[in-house]
């Protein structure tokens, strides 16, 4: 009898578990998806309105550090100069701190 308490305990407790376990993971996401959503924004305050290079696309792989520094750590693009103008743009961003320490991610860019 004593050992089926201890197993029912023990069941319990990992229900207990696994239900906290969803409602942080469910946390975690949301704070992510708020991270997104502010590094997006701090980008879009620096891409310029036109450009003189024409329509284009830029797609940037972007690395955040632990102090919010954006690096590019590549770069392609319909031309080389639309890669560029991708590139100079998110080094030309500081990003809150991210949550975990470090962030990476691709940024596309679609120029007019």
């Amino acid at each position: 009898m004593a050992r089926m308490k201890f197993i029912a305990l023990i069941v319990t407790a990992l229900v207990i578990a696994q239900g906290a376990a969803a409602k942080t993971q469910k946390e975690t996401r949301a704070h992510s998806r708020n991270y997104v959503q502010s590094v997006a924004m701090q980008i879009l305050k620096h891409c310029p309105a036109t450009t003189k290079l024409g329509p284009g696309t830029a797609t940037v792989r972007i690395h955040v550090a632990n102090d919010g520094v954006i690096t590019a750590l590549s770069a392609r693009g319909s031309s080389p100069e639309h890669a560029a103008l991708g590139k100079q743009i998110v080094s030309s961003v500081k990003a809150p701190p991210p949550p975990g320490g470090v962030f990476e991610a691709e940024q596309e860019f679609k120029f007019h």
